[in-house]
Protein backbone atom coordinates (compact mmCIF):
# COMPACT_ATOMS: atom_id res chain seq x y z
CA UNK A 1 0.00 0.00 0.00
CA UNK A 2 1.40 3.04 -0.62
CA UNK A 3 2.30 5.19 2.26
CA UNK A 4 2.49 9.15 2.99
CA UNK A 5 5.24 10.77 3.55
CA UNK A 6 5.80 10.71 7.72
CA UNK A 7 6.76 13.98 8.76
CA UNK A 8 9.23 13.43 11.98
CA UNK A 9 8.51 16.30 15.12
CA UNK A 10 11.04 15.73 17.36
CA UNK A 11 10.15 17.16 20.91
CA UNK A 12 12.87 17.48 23.32
CA UNK A 13 12.60 17.57 26.74
CA UNK A 14 9.45 15.46 28.29
CA UNK A 15 5.69 16.34 26.77
CA UNK A 16 4.35 18.81 24.74
CA UNK A 17 0.76 19.14 25.02
CA UNK A 18 -1.06 21.88 24.32
CA UNK A 19 -4.09 22.56 26.52
CA UNK A 20 -6.99 22.54 24.42
CA UNK A 21 -10.49 24.46 25.13
CA UNK A 22 -13.76 23.47 23.69
CA UNK A 23 -16.83 25.84 23.66
CA UNK A 24 -20.34 24.71 23.04
CA UNK A 25 -21.76 24.22 19.69
CA UNK A 26 -25.44 24.72 20.64
CA UNK A 27 -27.28 27.67 22.73
CA UNK A 28 -27.94 26.27 26.16
CA UNK A 29 -32.00 26.14 27.01
CA UNK A 30 -32.33 25.38 30.53
CA UNK A 31 -30.66 25.17 34.16
CA UNK A 32 -26.82 25.40 33.93
CA UNK A 33 -26.75 22.89 36.77
CA UNK A 34 -27.41 20.05 34.27
CA UNK A 35 -25.34 21.36 30.91
CA UNK A 36 -21.82 21.65 30.14
CA UNK A 37 -20.54 25.03 29.26
CA UNK A 38 -17.01 24.73 28.51
CA UNK A 39 -14.24 21.93 28.29
CA UNK A 40 -10.76 21.89 28.98
CA UNK A 41 -8.03 19.23 27.49
CA UNK A 42 -5.15 19.64 30.39
CA UNK A 43 -1.33 18.27 29.32
CA UNK A 44 -0.92 15.05 31.75
CA UNK A 45 1.91 13.09 32.41
CA UNK A 46 0.88 10.52 29.86
CA UNK A 47 3.34 10.46 26.80
CA UNK A 48 -0.45 10.32 24.61
CA UNK A 49 -3.43 12.74 25.11
CA UNK A 50 -4.16 14.70 27.88
CA UNK A 51 -6.79 15.27 31.18
CA UNK A 52 -10.07 16.16 30.09
CA UNK A 53 -12.02 18.60 32.51
CA UNK A 54 -15.74 19.47 31.97
CA UNK A 55 -17.40 23.07 33.63
CA UNK A 56 -20.71 22.63 34.59
CA UNK A 57 -22.18 25.80 36.47
CA UNK A 58 -18.31 26.99 36.56
CA UNK A 59 -17.13 24.02 38.47
CA UNK A 60 -14.58 21.82 36.46
CA UNK A 61 -15.02 18.37 36.61
CA UNK A 62 -12.37 15.87 36.09
CA UNK A 63 -13.45 13.30 33.37
CA UNK A 64 -11.04 11.03 31.57
CA UNK A 65 -7.16 10.40 30.65
CA UNK A 66 -6.17 10.00 28.20
CA UNK A 67 -8.61 12.65 25.73
CA UNK A 68 -7.31 13.70 22.23
CA UNK A 69 -10.40 15.47 21.37
CA UNK A 70 -13.53 16.52 22.90
CA UNK A 71 -17.08 17.80 21.40
CA UNK A 72 -20.25 19.49 23.77
CA UNK A 73 -23.50 17.96 22.16
CA UNK A 74 -26.94 17.40 22.96
CA UNK A 75 -27.14 21.50 24.02
CA UNK A 76 -24.76 20.28 26.78
CA UNK A 77 -26.51 17.01 28.38
CA UNK A 78 -23.24 15.27 27.25
CA UNK A 79 -19.94 15.52 25.76
CA UNK A 80 -18.02 13.26 23.76
CA UNK A 81 -14.45 12.26 23.62
CA UNK A 82 -11.62 9.84 21.80
CA UNK A 83 -9.25 8.32 23.50
CA UNK A 84 -6.40 5.84 22.98
CA UNK A 85 -7.79 2.11 23.02
CA UNK A 86 -9.34 1.49 19.67
CA UNK A 87 -9.16 -1.45 17.93
CA UNK A 88 -5.61 -1.80 16.98
CA UNK A 89 -5.50 -0.69 13.50
CA UNK A 90 -1.92 0.69 11.61
CA UNK A 91 0.64 1.13 14.48
CA UNK A 92 -2.00 0.93 17.09
CA UNK A 93 -3.63 4.21 15.76
CA UNK A 94 -7.22 3.06 16.38
CA UNK A 95 -8.94 5.63 18.89
CA UNK A 96 -12.59 5.34 20.93
CA UNK A 97 -15.09 7.44 21.04
CA UNK A 98 -16.93 7.79 24.69
CA UNK A 99 -20.32 9.68 25.75
CA UNK A 100 -20.29 11.49 29.35
CA UNK A 101 -24.12 12.52 30.63
CA UNK A 102 -23.39 15.61 32.56
CA UNK A 103 -26.60 14.68 34.96
CA UNK A 104 -25.86 11.05 35.57
CA UNK A 105 -22.05 11.79 35.38
CA UNK A 106 -21.70 8.37 33.85
CA UNK A 107 -19.28 7.37 31.28
CA UNK A 108 -20.03 4.70 27.96
CA UNK A 109 -17.75 3.53 25.35
CA UNK A 110 -19.58 3.73 22.02
CA UNK A 111 -16.89 3.01 19.25
CA UNK A 112 -13.95 1.48 18.90
CA UNK A 113 -11.85 1.60 15.69
CA UNK A 114 -8.96 1.10 13.61
CA UNK A 115 -8.29 4.77 12.77
CA UNK A 116 -7.98 7.76 14.48
CA UNK A 117 -10.70 10.09 15.16
CA UNK A 118 -10.48 13.95 13.39
CA UNK A 119 -14.22 15.20 13.94
CA UNK A 120 -17.99 14.78 15.61
CA UNK A 121 -20.63 16.18 14.63
CA UNK A 122 -24.44 15.82 16.53
CA UNK A 123 -27.56 16.01 13.87
CA UNK A 124 -30.87 15.37 15.16
CA UNK A 125 -32.93 14.02 12.54
CA UNK A 126 -36.65 14.67 11.56
CA UNK A 127 -38.11 12.00 14.16
CA UNK A 128 -36.11 13.60 16.99
CA UNK A 129 -32.97 10.89 17.15
CA UNK A 130 -29.77 11.83 17.76
CA UNK A 131 -27.39 10.51 15.08
CA UNK A 132 -23.06 11.17 15.48
CA UNK A 133 -21.57 11.37 12.35
CA UNK A 134 -17.73 10.95 12.64
CA UNK A 135 -15.24 11.51 10.55
CA UNK A 136 -11.67 9.65 11.03
CA UNK A 137 -8.44 9.13 8.86
CA UNK A 138 -5.57 6.66 9.01
CA UNK A 139 -1.68 7.13 9.24
CA UNK A 140 -0.60 5.81 6.67
CA UNK A 141 -2.52 6.10 3.22
CA UNK A 142 -3.71 9.36 4.58
CA UNK A 143 -7.66 7.93 3.83
CA UNK A 144 -10.63 8.99 5.28
CA UNK A 145 -13.35 6.79 7.31
CA UNK A 146 -16.39 7.73 8.11
CA UNK A 147 -19.15 6.67 10.94
CA UNK A 148 -22.70 6.86 12.04
CA UNK A 149 -23.41 6.20 16.04
CA UNK A 150 -26.54 5.91 18.02
CA UNK A 151 -25.23 7.84 21.31
CA UNK A 152 -27.77 5.23 23.49
CA UNK A 153 -26.14 2.11 21.27
CA UNK A 154 -23.05 2.81 19.39
CA UNK A 155 -21.40 2.15 16.35
CA UNK A 156 -23.70 1.51 13.69
CA UNK A 157 -22.67 2.48 10.30
CA UNK A 158 -19.61 2.61 8.65
CA UNK A 159 -17.93 3.33 5.50
CA UNK A 160 -14.12 2.99 4.37
CA UNK A 161 -12.54 5.85 2.27
CA UNK A 162 -15.46 8.07 1.96
CA UNK A 163 -15.68 11.48 3.03
CA UNK A 164 -19.00 13.44 3.40
CA UNK A 165 -19.29 16.22 1.10
CA UNK A 166 -23.05 17.40 2.31
CA UNK A 167 -25.35 17.06 4.74
CA UNK A 168 -29.36 17.98 3.95
CA UNK A 169 -31.75 17.09 6.34
CA UNK A 170 -31.67 13.44 7.35
CA UNK A 171 -29.49 12.91 4.24
CA UNK A 172 -25.82 12.87 4.23
CA UNK A 173 -23.53 12.31 0.69
CA UNK A 174 -20.69 10.45 0.80
CA UNK A 175 -17.74 10.61 -2.04
CA UNK A 176 -15.77 7.35 -2.05
CA UNK A 177 -11.92 7.63 -3.60
CA UNK A 178 -9.89 5.12 -4.78
CA UNK A 179 -6.24 4.17 -3.46
CA UNK A 180 -4.22 6.22 -5.43
CA UNK A 181 -6.41 9.34 -4.95
CA UNK A 182 -5.29 9.67 -1.51
CA UNK A 183 -2.28 11.79 -2.38
CA UNK A 184 -3.28 13.73 -4.61
CA UNK A 185 -6.21 14.58 -1.77
CA UNK A 186 -3.89 14.91 1.23
CA UNK A 187 -1.41 17.09 -0.99
CA UNK A 188 -4.17 19.68 -2.01
CA UNK A 189 -4.59 19.67 1.58
CA UNK A 190 -0.92 20.43 2.56
CA UNK A 191 -1.18 17.29 4.56
CA UNK A 192 -2.56 19.32 7.77
CA UNK A 193 -5.50 18.17 9.66
CA UNK A 194 -8.84 20.34 9.41
CA UNK A 195 -11.71 20.97 11.58
CA UNK A 196 -15.46 20.22 10.26
CA UNK A 197 -17.08 17.04 8.91
CA UNK A 198 -17.02 18.70 5.14
CA UNK A 199 -13.41 18.85 3.70
CA UNK A 200 -13.84 20.16 -0.18
CA UNK A 201 -11.45 18.75 -2.53
CA UNK A 202 -10.75 19.10 -6.39
CA UNK A 203 -10.69 15.29 -6.51
CA UNK A 204 -13.41 13.72 -8.23
CA UNK A 205 -14.60 10.44 -6.49
CA UNK A 206 -14.96 7.31 -7.72
CA UNK A 207 -18.76 6.78 -6.65
CA UNK A 208 -21.33 8.68 -4.31
CA UNK A 209 -23.32 7.44 -1.90
CA UNK A 210 -26.93 8.84 0.30
CA UNK A 211 -27.25 7.82 3.68
CA UNK A 212 -30.08 8.05 5.55
CA UNK A 213 -29.54 8.76 9.05
CA UNK A 214 -33.02 7.64 10.22
CA UNK A 215 -32.16 4.74 8.75
CA UNK A 216 -28.81 4.10 9.51
CA UNK A 217 -29.59 4.62 13.10
CA UNK A 218 -31.70 1.57 12.84
CA UNK A 219 -28.56 -0.73 12.25
CA UNK A 220 -27.08 -3.55 13.90
CA UNK A 221 -24.04 -2.62 16.62
CA UNK A 222 -20.70 -2.84 14.72
CA UNK A 223 -18.53 -4.15 17.41
CA UNK A 224 -14.64 -4.31 16.20
CA UNK A 225 -12.31 -6.86 17.32
CA UNK A 226 -9.11 -5.82 18.17
CA UNK A 227 -6.60 -6.41 15.30
CA UNK A 228 -4.03 -7.75 17.81
CA UNK A 229 -5.69 -10.17 19.22
CA UNK A 230 -3.78 -12.76 17.53
CA UNK A 231 -2.94 -16.37 17.35
CA UNK A 232 0.54 -17.24 18.49
CA UNK A 233 1.44 -18.15 14.57
CA UNK A 234 0.66 -14.79 13.57
CA UNK A 235 1.56 -12.77 16.12
CA UNK A 236 5.31 -14.31 15.85
CA UNK A 237 5.77 -12.86 12.40
CA UNK A 238 8.20 -9.80 12.44
CA UNK A 239 9.89 -7.74 10.12
CA UNK A 240 13.50 -6.81 9.89
CA UNK A 241 14.61 -3.13 10.47
CA UNK A 242 17.64 -0.69 10.59
CA UNK A 243 18.28 1.24 13.23
CA UNK A 244 21.43 3.48 13.36
CA UNK A 245 24.27 3.17 15.99
CA UNK A 246 27.11 5.96 16.56
CA UNK A 247 30.45 4.37 15.75
CA UNK A 248 33.10 6.74 17.51
CA UNK A 249 36.30 5.24 15.73
CA UNK A 250 34.80 6.04 12.16
CA UNK A 251 36.57 8.41 9.83
CA UNK A 252 33.87 10.68 9.95
CA UNK A 253 32.86 13.27 12.57
CA UNK A 254 29.07 12.08 12.90
CA UNK A 255 29.93 8.30 11.79
CA UNK A 256 26.30 6.72 12.08
CA UNK A 257 26.63 2.49 10.91
CA UNK A 258 23.18 0.79 10.11
CA UNK A 259 22.49 -2.69 12.45
CA UNK A 260 19.75 -5.38 11.89
CA UNK A 261 16.84 -5.63 14.61
CA UNK A 262 13.57 -8.05 14.09
CA UNK A 263 10.18 -6.34 15.37
CA UNK A 264 6.71 -6.87 15.05
CA UNK A 265 5.40 -6.62 11.97
CA UNK A 266 1.90 -5.13 12.28
CA UNK A 267 2.97 -2.51 14.36
CA UNK A 268 7.12 -1.45 13.96
CA UNK A 269 7.09 1.73 14.48
CA UNK A 270 7.67 1.90 18.33
CA UNK A 271 9.49 -1.04 18.71
CA UNK A 272 12.13 -0.01 16.16
CA UNK A 273 11.90 3.18 18.24
CA UNK A 274 12.26 1.34 21.68
CA UNK A 275 15.49 -0.64 19.88
CA UNK A 276 17.34 2.47 19.07
CA UNK A 277 17.04 4.10 22.79
CA UNK A 278 18.63 0.80 23.62
CA UNK A 279 21.71 0.88 21.90
CA UNK A 280 24.17 -1.11 20.72
CA UNK A 281 24.29 -5.26 22.05
CA UNK A 282 27.21 -6.37 23.41
CA UNK A 283 28.56 -7.73 20.07
CA UNK A 284 28.07 -4.78 18.72
CA UNK A 285 29.84 -2.60 21.70
CA UNK A 286 33.01 -5.16 20.86
CA UNK A 287 32.98 -3.79 17.64
CA UNK A 288 33.31 -0.08 18.58
CA UNK A 289 29.87 0.25 17.90
CA UNK A 290 27.50 2.79 20.77
CA UNK A 291 24.12 4.29 21.84
CA UNK A 292 23.16 7.21 19.20
CA UNK A 293 20.88 8.11 21.64
CA UNK A 294 22.83 9.14 24.63
CA UNK A 295 21.18 7.78 27.39
CA UNK A 296 17.65 9.48 26.31
CA UNK A 297 14.40 8.07 27.15
CA UNK A 298 11.70 7.08 24.96
CA UNK A 299 8.78 8.91 26.72
CA UNK A 300 6.19 7.92 23.56
CA UNK A 301 5.38 8.13 19.94
CA UNK A 302 2.35 8.30 18.18
CA UNK A 303 1.21 8.57 14.40
CA UNK A 304 -1.59 10.90 13.05
CA UNK A 305 -2.96 12.46 10.32
CA UNK A 306 0.81 11.46 9.03
CA UNK A 307 2.79 12.92 11.74
CA UNK A 308 5.14 11.03 13.71
CA UNK A 309 5.61 12.92 16.84
CA UNK A 310 8.33 11.50 19.34
CA UNK A 311 8.36 12.05 22.60
CA UNK A 312 11.57 11.68 24.70
CA UNK A 313 13.60 12.55 27.68
CA UNK A 314 16.54 13.60 29.29
CA UNK A 315 17.61 11.97 32.77
CA UNK A 316 19.60 14.79 34.37
CA UNK A 317 23.07 12.68 34.74
CA UNK A 318 22.81 11.82 30.57
CA UNK A 319 24.47 15.21 29.42
CA UNK A 320 27.72 14.73 28.78
CA UNK A 321 27.75 13.88 25.11
CA UNK A 322 29.39 16.43 23.40
CA UNK A 323 29.08 19.26 21.05
CA UNK A 324 27.97 16.61 18.33
CA UNK A 325 25.83 14.80 20.38
CA UNK A 326 22.55 16.62 19.47
CA UNK A 327 23.46 16.30 15.97
CA UNK A 328 24.45 12.43 15.80
CA UNK A 329 21.00 11.92 18.13
CA UNK A 330 18.73 13.72 15.37
CA UNK A 331 20.31 11.59 12.64
CA UNK A 332 20.04 8.69 14.05
CA UNK A 333 16.20 9.07 14.46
Amino acid sequence: MKRSLVNLVLLSLGLALAGSIGRVVKAQTSSPQTRADKFEIKPSNSSIGGTLYVSVNGRAIKIYAPVFAAWIINEGRDVIFSSSDGSGGFENEGQSLRIYNVQSRLTRKILSEYTGIDEVQDIKTSTGEVALVVRMSDGGLGASYFAVVDPKRGEVFYRRWAEVTAIDGDLVTLAFYREDDWDKINDERSWKPHPGIIIPTRVAPEKTEKVDLKTALKGRVIVNRNSYELGEEEAAKTRDVKIYLWNANGKEDISLQAVGRQVNRIAPLRPTLEALFSGATKAEADQGFSSSTFGMKLVGVTLQNGLATIQFSQPPNQTNYGSLGPMIFSQAI
